[in-house]
């Protein structure tokens, strides 16, 4: 019997259609899965969250501007902006993706900028983010970086725990140079308050990627601290290899 082409077309349209649904399943499964972790996520009791951060005492002294250095005053300035970037940032996620991470680490992020806020008023310094609504800035680096964040975060919920993560690596790095260019035992011991919060969210965010399988890549810090932060008891001691100057920025 002579086989002509035209007997394999109702052959190639079933294998074609087959493959089709094959392709089609396997996706619908993978974002079921996505789906799952993500509303685990929203329910997952994580200890990294639940034990908040107690700031320690800070002596209120009288101060003045005149009493730092251009390097503190600009430090201050950015610290205070910084830390209400993380908050709006997390805030926004929260309302995207409805993950409690997001909700649980903006309401540490609020307490971080009052306390450089408090630092401002202490020592009279104008406070940048005066009656500026989420997302709004007078630092316009900090203002392009936030509609970048937002952009990536909005992609996946994956992807918004990989921007948290980020946020907080830089963080804590911004917090160690500051910390090495301040002479004031007072703003000393805020930033170490500030970056033990930062340490538990890192935590939290890198534990609750691993959720998806995924094993975070430090994009600022070494890999090797990020490990050391992420496997470490809760306090962490203020032994950080601090730069002597500078102030690092997120790329």
């Amino acid at each position: 019997m002579l086989i002509t082409p035209r007997d394999f077309i109702p052959h190639f349209i079933v294998a074609i259609v087959v493959l089709i649904s094959l392709a089609f399943a396997h996706l619908l499964l993978s974002k079921e899965e996505d789906q799952s972790i993500s509303e685990s996520l929203t329910r997952i009791n994580n200890p990294f969250l639940n034990a908040e951060v107690t700031f320690q005492p800070v002596a209120a002294t009288a101060a003045t501007t005149a009493a730092l250095s251009q390097q503190e005053l600009s430090d201050l300035r950015y610290m205070r902006e910084e830390e209400k970037l993380a908050r709006d940032v997390y805030q926004q996620l929260y309302q995207r993706w409805g993950l409690s991470i997001f909700a649980a680490i903006s309401r540490s992020e609020q307490i971080h900028t009052d306390r450089v806020l408090m630092l401002l008023q202490r020592y009279q310094i104008p406070d940048p983010a005066a009656n500026l609504a989420p997302g709004q800035f007078q630092n316009r680096h900090l203002a392009t970086l936030y509609r970048d964040l937002i952009q990536r975060g909005e992609q996946s919920t994956l992807e918004a725990l990989r921007v948290g993560a980020l946020i907080e690596e830089v963080d804590i790095d911004d917090l160690d140079k500051a910390m090495a260019n301040s002479a004031h035992q007072d703003i000393t011991q805020v930033y170490h308050n500030i970056q033990q919060g930062s340490y538990r969210h890192l935590q939290g965010f890198v534990h609750s990627i691993e959720q998806f399988g995924q094993r975070y890549q430090a994009v600022v810090l070494p890999q090797s601290r990020v490990d050391e932060i992420v496997h470490a008891p809760f306090a962490l001691p203020l032994t950080p290899p601090w730069p002597q100057q500078g102030q690092n920025r997120l790329p």
